[in-house]
């Protein structure tokens, strides 16, 4: 609830970026100490918290990996402009690293 809350951009400008950030960061802190508090609170029959705990591995690790993903793929330009992927990397050849050259000056 506190996210939808704070998503628009009247919350987010109110906030401020940093703070926004922190908070929606703070989430999952949040949903790994409740699947915890889960686990601590069933005795018996520990399935279900473990699979809750599953669920959120698999998509705070789905989350992770689409982040490094795409901080590899895109990169911001002088111009403020994004593009869409990275340099090819360097080729070896014969021994000797050969380098693209984007464009000529």
């Amino acid at each position: 609830l506190p996210l939808a809350a704070t998503s628009t951009k009247k919350m987010i400008k109110r906030l401020g970026g940093k703070r926004w950030n922190r908070l929606h960061k703070l989430v999952y802190v949040a949903a790994a100490l409740g699947v915890l508090h889960f686990l601590w609170l069933v005795k018996a029959d520990t399935r279900e918290p473990t699979i809750f705990g599953a669920i959120l591995v698999a998509l705070l690790g789905f989350r992770l990996v689409s982040e490094r993903l795409r901080r590899f793929r895109i990169r911001p330009t002088a111009g403020g402009r994004r593009l869409g992927v990275s340099p090819e990397p360097p080729r070896v050849e014969g021994g000797r690293v050969q380098l693209k050259s984007a464009s000529p000056r």
